[in-house]
């Protein structure tokens, strides 16, 4: 008979043995018998940031190919043979089918990290009735789990997320002190700490109801619930919290939630600690090039940082304040060009869809030398980060961020301080930092919306490209604010703002990359034409300025096209209802 979709899994004590489920099921007259056992290696894979986890999925690699299941079901979703040389580490590793097509808009760009490796044997048992006719399933499978010391050269322990109290792979319940603890780094290595053995040992019992036999699974159910047993709906998230991850729990959006009574140097002590902590957690990718994402998570957090301390002002020491602004401008300052590159090289297949097919070829010198221009600026950029002077700025930094000293009101004397484009404030209170965070949160978020009404209205028609480089700046520190203070606020009233935000921080973003990509692409066609090595083959040259030449216009005529959208999205962020509750006109 076949099976049905009702599946219950069950972690099994020690002292449990399925023969006293087959002696309960003969109490119903049912017999019950033991059928040949089995024995499988699995891997997981899954991105840093749990995409697939995230999405209820498990992708697991086996002897015969790669599955992808649901894993609050356990039924599989798509399947593809194993490759000859056995690789499985980004999209194009894959084969055209069903399996790609549904892991592309989830993992993008991300690396696939061997998580766990799991030996499973599995003791598959029957029940029959009377007339022989089978009624019920169910296995016990003893899992041997083990999580590898390095993946691809990179410490596991890095990749179970942030640092939690309490028993590996369990979430800590919320701390209701927000105090800050002594040492970031310490709570890391006590997680390590907290890891279990190399392997670990589990069993599940798995009960399977077959269809037009719904009383047997029901009265095994039973049984087992009244030895003290309880289903597990979700068998992947068990087994990597025996290994010891806590599987979702690294994400790169700001996942904090403060509280209005908080003083605003306890608000923005915890925004501070919580993008030390994305920093640090990526920093063992970016070195090993695991993918681009690392470095884009590391930047995205070091700017909320900078941001924090120049638009959260008179909450903390202004004197370390502009200490720190100085050197995490220098870190931002030594992954630029990095990032440029990776952006340009992730562009390449758009890049050439775009062309017609005889210009095609023509990009390929362009993204040769984009390569080698990455490698020397990744081994720049390792170089640094193992240096001396990156971890000195780094522990410093973590130092502040950490001590309780700056809960107190900055012992700095009041003083004058000019905000952007001429706005006095006036003099700044030392009292500053112990008001409500909800008091800072409605000021700095009024004072910078006016800013960016302001400048966005007088933007026309002719105005310089130049004034919507900087209204995207205004647009990225109120779309920061939003991001740090959301919480505070009711969602009716503040999400639909932030949707307004986003399209028009989108649409000045698009411009701003369509600008310096024209920009960067005439530097380098004019830098090329020069090179020796291209002269000597001239019908490449020409073949690479056709190409080269083509996407620019093409990227001017988007460009255009992107600006004229500008008006409209403006309007509707400025005619929003709800941009009144935060920025009321004077």
């Amino acid at each position: 008979m076949k099976r049905s979709n009702l599946r219950l899994e069950f972690s099994l004590p020690a002292s449990f043995s399925p023969v006293n489920l087959s002696v309960e099921l003969g109490k119903s007259g049912h017999s019950s018998d033991e059928r040949r056992a089995s024995v499988k290696l699995s891997y997981f894979y899954d991105t840093f940031d749990w995409r697939l986890f995230k999405k209820n999925l498990l992708l697991v690699d086996q002897r015969d190919g790669c599955y992808l299941y649901r894993y609050d079901n356990g039924r599989p979703l798509a399947f593809q043979a194993s490759k000859a040389d056995g690789k499985m580490k980004f999209l194009g590793d894959f084969s055209d089918g069903p399996l790609r097509e549904l892991l592309t808009p989830i993992i993008e760009m991300r690396v696939l990290l061997p998580l766990l490796a799991l030996s499973t044997k599995s003791h598959p048992w029957e029940a029959r009735n009377r007339d022989d006719k089978i009624v019920l399933r169910w296995q016990v499978q003893e899992l041997d789990l083990r999580r590898s010391p390095t993946m691809d050269g990179v410490p596991a322990a890095l990749f179970a997320g942030f640092p939690a109290r309490g028993r590996a792979g369990h979430q800590a319940p919320p701390n209701p002190n927000p105090d800050p603890d002594p040492d970031l780094d310490s709570m890391i290595v006590a997680q390590q700490d907290e890891l279990p053995a190399e392997t670990a040992r589990l069993r599940l019992l798995t009960l399977d109801q077959v269809t037009g036999y719904r009383k047997p699974w029901r009265e095994a159910r039973d049984y087992l619930r009244a030895q003290g047993l309880s289903p597990t709906a979700n068998v992947a998230g068990l087994l990597y919290g025996w290994a010891g991850y806590q599987p979702g729990s690294y994400s790169q959006k700001l996942n904090i939630s403060l509280k209005p009574h908080w003083s605003a140097q306890q608000a923005m002590l915890t925004i501070l600690r919580h993008q030390y902590q994305v920093m640090h957690l990526n920093e063992a990718g970016i070195i090993a090039d695991l993918d681009t994402e690392f470095l884009h998570d590391y930047r995205v957090a070091l700017r909320r940082s900078r941001a924090a301390l120049t638009q959260l002002k008179g909450v903390l020491s202004a004197t370390e304040v502009k200490l720190f602004r100085g050197r995490l401008a220098t870190l931002a300052r030594m992954s630029n060009r990095l990032r440029d590159l990776d952006v340009y090289l992730l562009k390449k297949e758009e890049y050439r869809q775009m062309l017609p097919i005889l210009l095609q070829s023509g990009l390929e010198p362009l993204f040769t030398m984009l390569e080698l221009d990455r490698r020397r600026e990744l081994r720049k950029l390792v170089g640094k980060m193992k240096g001396s002077d990156y971890r000195k700025i780094m522990a410093q930094w973590r130092e502040f961020i950490s001590d309780d000293a700056p809960l107190r009101a900055p012992s700095d004397p009041p003083s004058i301080e000019g905000s952007d484009r001429g706005v006095k404030e006036g003099v700044l209170p030392k009292t500053k930092a112990l008001e409500p965070v909800m008091l800072l949160a409605e000021k700095t978020i009024a004072r910078s919306c006016a800013r960016l009404l302001k400048n966005g209205r007088a933007i026309g028609p002719d105005s310089p490209d130049q004034a919507l480089h900087e209204l995207r700046l205004d647009c990225k520190k109120i779309r920061y604010l939003f991001e740090f203070f959301s919480d505070l606020f009711p969602s009716p009233a503040i999400s639909p703002l932030i949707a307004q935000t986003r399209k028009l921080q989108e649409n000045l973003g698009t411009f701003n990359d369509l600008y310096v990509q024209q920009g960067a692409l005439r530097k380098f066609l004019a830098e090329s034409t020069g090179e020796n090595e291209l002269e000597k083959e001239p019908e490449k040259l020409v073949a690479m300025t056709a190409a080269i030449g083509g996407l620019i216009s093409l990227l001017h005529r988007k460009q255009r096209q992107v600006r004229r959208q500008f008006t409209k999205i403006f309007k509707n962020f400025d005619a929003c209802e709800y941009r009144r509750r935060f920025c009321p006109e004077k």
